[in-house]
């Protein structure tokens, strides 16, 4: 028996065919899903430096509601948290690292070491560099700490009345600015003139939130490019998904065939997520 190839989507294990395809047009959303996977996989590395951050942020807001609760943490506890923080501030600057030397060397094996592609990679990197102390700071302290270890700092938490009796706390981590620069001194020119600079203790919070929120624009910039060249495998998959949007379940693609009287098929999933990047359509998928 021959193959056939359909839109279908599936709820639980309830199967529904929508149309179906012939071979050819069936291969062609194969390869339009598979380029769109690739895309998203490229792209994975800026997620864990999401990820990363988002789990510092999220932290420090639940050591601040723990705090809310009991005021009276010792100072073992206070040390702890500044363990803490600081294993979760290099697992983001290791990732941001990470995405950042991957995300170059790719482009260059994609698209070439001269090519537009890579241009504007070094134009956005190096102009956030030029411009944004936590960006050029944030890059050598993440190489401070693989040669020098933990920087020397302090935390502090304040806490004052807000609205209807509501308690808020902010917290701060303090590096110091000569440990920084008496133990390291590959900080580089613009860097070291930015230490010296400084007070004797600074915060690095704000500098983590201005580099991420650096990172998502540049992000964003580098990768616009190359969207733009999927766009029309995005509006593809994405009339495809118009098609199923009164139906209940996920919608798939599907190649079935029947081999020694058995059922078989091979279910392809939609790229939702970057259908939806691509397309900026908002793509909600009914359940039951």
């Amino acid at each position: 028996m021959p193959k056939t190839f359909f839109l279908a989507t599936i709820d639980n294990t309830s199967v529904s065919m929508v149309r179906e395809f012939n071979e050819e047009n069936y291969n062609q959303c194969i390869e339009h899903v598979k380029k769109l996977n690739k895309l998203s996989s490229d792209e994975k590395l800026f997620r864990l430096v999401e990820l990363n951050y988002r789990e510092f942020k999220s932290t420090v807001k639940n050591y601040l509601d723990k705090f809310i609760d009991n005021p009276t943490a010792d100072f073992s506890e206070f040390e702890f948290l500044f363990l803490d923080l600081n294993r979760l501030i290099l697992n983001f600057l290791s990732s941001v690292r990470t995405y950042l030397d991957h995300t170059e060397t790719r482009f260059k094996r994609e698209f070439g070491a001269k090519s537009d592609e890579i241009l504007l990679f070094k134009k956005e990197t190096g102009e956030a560099y030029d411009n944004y102390f936590s960006y050029r700071f944030l890059y050598k302290l993440r190489n401070f700490s693989q040669h020098c270890g933990l920087p020397s700092g302090s935390l502090k938490i304040n806490s004052e009345a807000g609205d209807k009796g509501k308690t808020i706390c902010t917290l701060t981590i303090f590096l110091v600015r000569d440990d920084l620069t008496s133990k390291y001194d590959s900080w580089g020119e613009k860097v070291t003139e930015d230490l010296n600079k400084k007070e004797e203790t600074f915060d690095i919070v704000p500098l983590i939130d201005e580099k991420f929120e650096l990172l998502e624009k540049l992000n964003t910039k580098i990768n616009a490019p190359n969207y733009s060249k999927h766009i029309e495998y995005g509006n593809k998959l994405l009339s495809l998904l118009l098609e199923v949007t009164e139906q209940r379940g996920a919608p798939s693609l599907i190649c079935s065939d029947i081999i020694e009287e058995k059922i078989n098929m091979e279910i392809t999933w939609f790229p939702y997520e970057m259908i939806s990047k691509i397309t900026g359509a908002k793509i909600n998928i009914r359940k039951t």
